[in-house]
């Protein structure tokens, strides 16, 4: 289910198109409620400060899965030959960096206890 739409998200933090925000909306609605088990529903609809920080986790949730989806990270570059590598997350990583992300908005809201 999503949350918010596009011109909610844009209220908050708008890094995406709305074509990079469709395609990660679903997915960070999914993260969240799995990780309030289910709780972040209930709050939209009050327009209560619980619900503007769920927007907020939202949209920054969904700015990190879009970046950690298309993005690498240049891990050593050599000059002569010119070379380049990049590392990629692994999932412990990635998964830190979507709770971190989540923790700090949904904070003092009681929906999660991450």
């Amino acid at each position: 289910m999503k949350y918010i739409d596009y011109t909610k998200y844009c209220a908050f933090n708008p890094l995406l198109t709305v074509e990079q925000f469709d395609s990660v909306i679903e997915k960070a609605c999914s993260y969240l409620d799995l990780i309030t088990m289910g709780r972040i529903a209930s709050v939209f609809g009050t327009e209560t400060y619980k619900e503007e920080r769920a927007c907020k986790a939202i949209a920054h949730v969904c700015n990190v899965m879009y970046e950690l989806d298309h993005t690498s990270q240049l891990q050593s570059v050599s000059n002569d030959g010119y070379s380049e590598s990049y590392k990629t997350l692994t999932f412990d990583e990635s998964e830190k960096k979507l709770a971190r992300e989540a923790r700090m908005w949904l904070s003092g809201t009681g929906l999660t206890s991450l």
